[in-house]
């Protein structure tokens, strides 16, 4: 995995400049177990966010497409 191009597009996909990143966390996988199929073929992005009114927001908005896509 390329660290600077995922860095690159995870800012363009959540518009988070790369100079408030974090260093990247890799786990070390043996490339036999890699399947892109059904995995993410750019790793995941954690978010910290330091604002408890966004942050309770941000939660209320993934709860509403939880509850939306999962048909509940």
């Amino acid at each position: 995995m390329d660290i600077k191009k995922e860095m690159k597009y995870w800012s363009r996909l959540t518009k988070i400049p790369i100079s408030q990143f974090r260093k990247p966390y890799v786990k070390e996988t043996a490339t036999s177990s890699v399947n892109y199929k059904r995995g993410f073929r750019h790793g995941t992005c954690n978010v910290i966010i330091g604002d408890a009114r966004l942050s309770e927001k941000v939660l209320m908005t993934i709860k509403v497409l939880s509850d939306h896509f999962m048909g509940v």
